[in-house]
């Protein structure tokens, strides 16, 4: 029989599921057997290897400001330190009541998906980078004083073909959770329609003696997508970014731009796997520009 599709499942055998026979091992019932015959059934999930990729940069973004757009991009998947705002699927409940005890029972009416926010944490740079960006960003969609969003005057440019929409202002990025291997995927979702909630600054702030670095949580507001389909994404994106993860293969003349063993500061092409610099996709900051992913 087919397998048939559940949230683990892809077009390949990429994203891991267990299916071993839990039933001939008896894992903690009167102690813990883990002599050989029973590891097999006993590889637990470990946390701390996973990867990010922006699938889209908000288009008036990239077009205005290529350069900026394109080290924002690498930084972001190259240099962040933790991700957060995964949240759970949650049940509401009906709730019936009778009988003169006023007994209770439930039942299910909806279920949600609780993700409504992603924050995704990062050190800032000498330069501030990425309150720049973040900056241009929003105030580009809304300015501060006027609440007019101008998008920093790309409007007025000759031969200009980006309009005022949600699609032009706003970001996709995929996160892959990865095993020990860094090879096999976990779990894959799609942040679509994200967009910064704030400007971070308090760390420009003064105090005494302190002299500490400045981790910024880069907080966007977004809807989280997952099915198999995005996880072939996930696994695509994995497999045209291969990272050299064994110390004997360290070599210091490599990590130029283009390498293959460094691609993160480089957009694909998802439809043909084919890589082109960024600035260089029509100004739509798409990975694709004749395909997206909803």
């Amino acid at each position: 029989m087919a397998l048939r599709q559940t949230i683990q499942t892809g077009s390949g055998d990429h994203v891991l599921r267990n299916e071993k026979s839990f039933q001939n091992f008896s894992y903690f019932l009167g102690g813990i057997d883990v002599t050989d015959q029973n590891l097999n059934q006993f590889t637990p999930y470990i946390r701390g290897v996973s990867r990010i990729f922006v699938h889209k940069l908000p288009p008036f973004m990239n077009q205005l400001y290529p350069d900026m757009s394109k080290r924002f991009k690498s930084y972001l998947e190259t240099g962040y330190t933790s991700v957060d705002g995964i949240g759970d699927i949650t049940v509401d409940f009906t709730d019936f009541e009778g009988g003169f005890a006023g007994q209770r029972y439930s039942t299910v009416s909806m279920s949600h998906d609780e993700t409504e926010n992603v924050t995704v944490q990062v050190y800032e740079l000498s330069g501030s980078p990425i309150r720049e960006y973040l900056d241009t960003w929003i105030t580009g969609v809304r300015d501060p004083r006027s609440g007019i969003a101008h998008y920093h005057g790309i409007f007025d440019l000759a031969g200009n073909t980006i309009s005022y929409g949600e699609r032009n202002h706003t970001m996709e990025m995929f996160y892959v959770n990865l095993d020990p291997t860094a090879r096999q995927i976990e779990y894959v979702a799609m942040f679509a329609h994200m967009m910064p909630t704030r400007v971070p600054k308090a760390h420009l702030n003064y105090e005494k003696g302190n002299h500490d670095n400045a981790q910024l949580d880069l907080e966007f507001r977004t809807t989280k997508y997952e099915s198999p389909a995005i996880n072939d994404i996930g696994y695509w994106y994995i497999q045209n970014s291969k990272v050299d993860y064994n110390y004997l293969d360290f070599n210091p003349t490599k990590g130029k731009e283009g390498d293959p063993v460094h691609k993160s500061a480089w957009t694909f092409d998802y439809a043909s796997g084919t890589e082109r610099k960024m600035g260089d996709d029509h100004g739509d900051g798409f990975a694709n520009p004749n395909k997206s992913v909803t």
